[in-house]
């Protein structure tokens, strides 16, 4: 019986003609949508997932808590691993994981990777499965790495990388790495994206043994393994006595919290404090799968409204059914199948539309994602399948199974059995509903990101590039000496062949995360405070035009400017001084000469922080009691460059190569800015994208209701056209059915759309305030998608013979 029904159910698809079409078109999109949006998501819930037993692993967290000032970090001190996992039995395995970026060089070769540092026991907690190789090299061997399969075949091209030997410039000598394994490319739903893995024993040529014993000074994450029968909250609880008994000489007790956070909580919690590994909003997914959502509900709607509309012809062959004895469950199952079957072939249609745009869609959403026909896949497309299909032909099959068969084979149907056009009217008022509120959400969103790319953030970010000069384990007074003499090479080489360049040189640069958070305990107000620092010179504030409110820049020939500072305001009203003070103790060596007014360093989610501007970084950093950085302050080369950049570029280029071995990577202050942007931007896209799809779905039903009322009125347009009607006049008369619904519509979607935009904006220190003009927009656009649609229909039956109507009738 139920193949008859799917027979039967087959016969009726195809005999739809248009109004299949239609239906076809529609929920192939809506699918199309949902399986793209499906693996973005659920490669964004399962980040990390696919390591061994995820729910074992943690990463470890410190909390400061002094004079009522919490001081909350994910990246920790080096001391706090090894102290873990020595005295905690419950812990079976530990690593710490920072970043460190030294060239690297094969022969005349050389660049510059995504190198990290981690402990022997980071191939036991993580799963990177090794393709060649070992993983006890590493462990003992501190020449040893490994590597990813992308950075193998960079270097080794199709030859076996194991045994090989790469060079890394370490304490500012080439010392030989030997490759011990290569693992498979990290997938995209995880943080830890790696070129090279080095064993942590290499810190000791980074870091001095102060840094590494300190548990003030934060530069690692410390990730840990329990045991099976473990529990992170009866560790959590052992934890405190211990780490009190650890800082008792710094910190009273309870002072110095240490935690754990899951790792599978780790990208999607923007509560934590931006660590090494990146972080998404969590709420962006759910925004994702409610969108989904909303687009295959107006698709479903539109097989609803054309089925409904459809049910007058469909009234005698249920009259037949009946008379034969089909019960009403039975009718109901034969219309169900009809809707099943042709949320089948949608889905299927929906499957190869995705794969022919998942490759731009991976683009958009920064991903790598592939369509696979796991177990898992497969129900999930079975369950979307039956899902579609027994919501949008719920309601048609118990309308149509309702219907008295002596009235039907008569056809003598009343006007109560079939709906009305005012319930097909107000689906279609629904649908419509919905497109403007994702119209109103996408122009808000891309008026906010315009807004986030082109605000005065208070220096000229325009044609300059930022090359670091990194040198890890070197003296960083040598590092900053040595950038200096390059950076004035290039700058004296390009005025000698006559382009006009300026040229300063930083710790940081503007559009990285990270800057340098130094900490103390101020005695005076007895709370703890901190404040952002930036190692400069004197081109800093006039190259990128950053104007003092009061007092005067660094020069470059006077000493007492190396325990001199520029602060801005927010730093000079915090901290209430004031130009010729001296900072609070323990900077009070630095005395205040300038203040910039406020500019925006970091991004604008954020106010802006009190900020220090030095010119001796290292002696600042010596002096405060708390650091912390994502960004390691190694020099970095700022250029604007004002004539030809393409020549200027490959000029640079020449003279640094003929300056260091360092490789010459750069990258654009404004694109630098433009990626802290980047969540937002995919965000702004795929919800464009779904505005454009739901108007094209919204539109599609409209298009068919309109189809099936010019063929039920045909007689009457045919008389009005004999009785003097013109084509403006049919076309007003069907608009007017429909425009008051879309006006309607347009109402209720403005409100509910404001709400949802408020709340999102939340998220930014700066931000617009939606216009009116921008949901006059949107209205707008569906009211003249509406008028479209129903115009060319009605032009068409405007147009058409009257005498032919009234002869069919």
């Amino acid at each position: 019986m139920f193949y008859n029904y799917l027979k039967t159910g087959w016969r009726s698809f195809r005999k739809g003609g248009l109004y299949s079409m239609i239906n076809l078109i529609g929920l192939s999109l809506g699918t199309t949508v949902v399986i793209l949006l499906a693996l973005f998501i659920k490669d964004e819930w399962t980040f990390e997932s696919f390591h061994d037993h995820p729910e074992r692993i943690y990463r470890v967290w410190v909390k400061e808590h002094v004079e009522g000032d919490i001081f909350f970090n994910t990246v920790t001190p080096f001391i706090i691993g090894p102290q873990l996992k020595e005295h905690l039995p419950e812990i079976s395995a530990m690593t710490r994981y920072v970043s460190s970026n030294p060239p690297v060089r094969l022969g005349d070769y050389s660049s510059s990777d995504v190198i990290y540092l981690a402990d022997p026991e980071f191939v036991e907690i993580f799963d990177f499965p090794l393709i060649s190789g070992d993983g006890q090299s590493f462990k003992t061997n501190p020449t040893s790495i490994l590597m990813s399969a992308k950075c193998a075949k960079k270097y080794f091209a199709n030859e076996d990388p194991i045994g090989q030997t790469l060079e890394i410039q370490m304490d500012g000598v080439w010392t030989p790495y030997k490759v011990t394994g290569v693992t498979g490319d990290p997938p995209s739903n995880t943080g830890l994206q790696f070129d090279i893995i080095m064993p942590m024993k290499n810190a000791d040529r980074l870091y001095d043994s102060r840094v590494q014993t300190s548990w003030t000074n934060v530069y690692v994450e410390t990730f840990v393994k329990l045991n099976d029968q473990n529990d992170v909250l009866a560790l959590q609880v052992k934890v405190a006595p211990f780490i009190d008994s650890q800082v008792k000489d710094i910190y009273a007790p309870g002072e110095y919290e240490v935690g754990f956070q899951p790792l599978t909580d780790i990208h999607l919690n923007n509560q934590f404090p931006a660590g090494i590994l990146p972080v998404s909003d969590g709420r962006y997914p759910y925004i994702l799968a409610m969108v989904a959502i909303l687009i295959l509900i107006l698709a479903g709607i539109n097989f609803t409204t054309l089925a409904i509309g459809r049910s007058l012809k469909r009234a005698k062959e249920v009259g037949i059914r009946k008379t034969a004895g089909a019960s009403r469950w039975q009718l109901m199952f034969q219309f169900w199948s009809e809707a099943i079957i042709a949320s089948g072939v949608s889905v299927l249609v929906g499957l190869g539309l995705a794969s022919l745009m998942l490759p731009k869609f991976n683009t958009l959403a920064d991903k790598i994602l592939q369509i696979d026909f796991s177990i898992s896949n497969l129900i999930f497309l079975v369950v979307m399948i039956l899902l579609i299909g027994f919501i949008s032909g719920i309601y048609p099959s118990l309308i149509l199974s309702k219907i008295n068969p002596v009235q039907s084979l008569r056809g003598s149907i009343t006007s109560s059995q079939i709906p009305k056009h005012l319930i097909l009217k107000s689906l279609v008022g629904f649908q419509f509903t919905l497109s403007v509120i994702l119209i109103c959400c996408a122009l808000v969103m891309q008026k906010q990101i315009h807004f986030l790319q082109n605000s005065n953030l208070g220096f000229d970010k325009d044609q300059v590039i930022a090359i670091p000069y990194s040198k890890p384990g070197s003296k960083l007074t040598d590092v900053i000496k040595e950038a200096r003499q390059t950076g004035q090479r290039i700058e004296n080489e390009l005025r000698l062949a006559g382009d006009q360049v300026d040229l300063t040189i930083s710790s940081h640069v503007f559009g990285t995360q990270g800057w340098s958070t130094l900490g103390y305990n101020d005695q005076n107000l007895q709370s703890y405070r901190n404040f952002r620092m930036n190692g400069v010179d004197e081109n800093f504030l006039p190259m990128f035009k950053i104007k003092l409110d009061s007092g005067r820049n660094f020069q470059r020939d006077n000493q007492a400017d190396k325990r001199s500072v520029i602060v801005n305001t927010a730093f000079a009203k915090e901290f209430n001084v004031a130009i010729n003070d001296n900072l609070p103790n323990p900077f009070q060596e630095f005395r205040v000469i300038g203040v910039t007014e406020d500019f925006n360093f970091q991004s604008l989610h954020q106010a802006v922080d009190p900020l220090i501007l030095c010119t001796d970084p290292i002696a600042m950093i010596q002096m405060a009691p708390d650091v912390s950085f994502l960004d390691f302050p190694d020099p970095k080369l700022s250029l604007k460059l004002t004539d030809n950049i393409v020549e200027s570029l490959n000029k640079i280029e020449q003279v640094w190569k003929s300056t260091t071995e360092l490789p010459y990577e750069f990258s654009f202050i404004t694109d630098n800015i433009d990626r802290q942007y980047r969540s937002e931007q995919k965000l702004g896209a795929v919800i464009s994208t779904a505005t454009i799809l739901a108007i094209v779905i919204a539109a599609l039903g409209l298009f068919g209701i309109i189809t099936l009322m010019i063929a039920r009125k045909s007689k009457e347009i045919a008389i009005r056209k004999v009785l003097g009607a013109n084509t403006f006049n049919i076309v007003l008369y069907f608009n007017r059915k429909f425009t008051l619904m879309i006006a309607i519509a347009c109402i209720l979607a403005i409100p509910l759309s404001l709400i949802i935009m408020r709340k999102w904006l939340e998220d930014f220190a700066y931000r617009i305030h939606p216009n009116w003009w921008i949901f006059a927009i949107a209205a707008t656009i569906a009211l003249l998608v509406a008028t479209i649609t129903i115009s060319f229909q009605s032009i068409r039956a405007a147009i058409s013979n009257p005498i032919k109507s009234i002869q069919a009738e």
